[in-house]
């Protein structure tokens, strides 16, 4: 969750606050010291949070692959080569 300069963290059990102008590393962890902060960035991802469907494992939204994302279904695949080639010379050749 982010408002303003603060940054309230989750990574599995282990949750941090960070001022990201004052600390933009994200090196020093500002909960204790600024506990109303934190408790009241963390409310308000939960209330957002609370808005959200569940993640469940039919909604096949972990783990998978470009192919499988709705808005890639039966596109072309992309030959990465020739356009990272293309980006560097500035002429698109068609792959085919």
């Amino acid at each position: 969750m982010r408002e303003g300069d603060w940054k309230a963290l989750k990574i599995g059990s282990n949750t941090y606050l960070f001022n990201v102008v004052d600390d933009p590393l994200e090196r020093a962890d500002q909960k204790t010291a600024s506990p109303e902060i934190y408790q009241r960035l963390t409310r308000q991802w939960d209330v957002w949070n609370r808005t959200m469907l569940p993640e469940t494992p039919r909604s096949f939204t972990y783990n998978n692959t470009v192919a499988e994302w709705a808005d890639h279904i039966n596109t072309p695949t992309v030959d990465v080569k020739v356009v990272d080639d293309a980006a560097k010379t500035g002429v698109a050749e068609n792959a085919q």
